[in-house]
């Protein structure tokens, strides 16, 4: 089983448990750590850390959708 790093706390978790934020960026958060710092992407379901997202009416948009609809 393969493990992967929790990119906010550090913890290791198998990469199953595990949240993958961005599309295949190798970036991994926990369950814990999902919960308080990232956002799923309202219009495709890309995850992302919170502060990194686009919020508007639409809701909570990663830059490729936000960039879709107001670019």
């Amino acid at each position: 089983m393969e493990t992967v790093k929790c990119e906010i706390c550090g913890m290791e978790l198998p990469e199953s448990e595990a949240y993958e934020v961005g599309d295949n960026s190798g970036v991994f958060v926990c369950d814990d750590c999902y919960e308080k710092e990232c956002v799923k992407c309202d219009r495709c379901g890309d995850i992302m850390f919170d502060d990194e997202a686009h919020h508007t009416h639409y809701g909570n948009l990663c830059d490729c959708c936000y960039d879709d609809l107001f670019g």
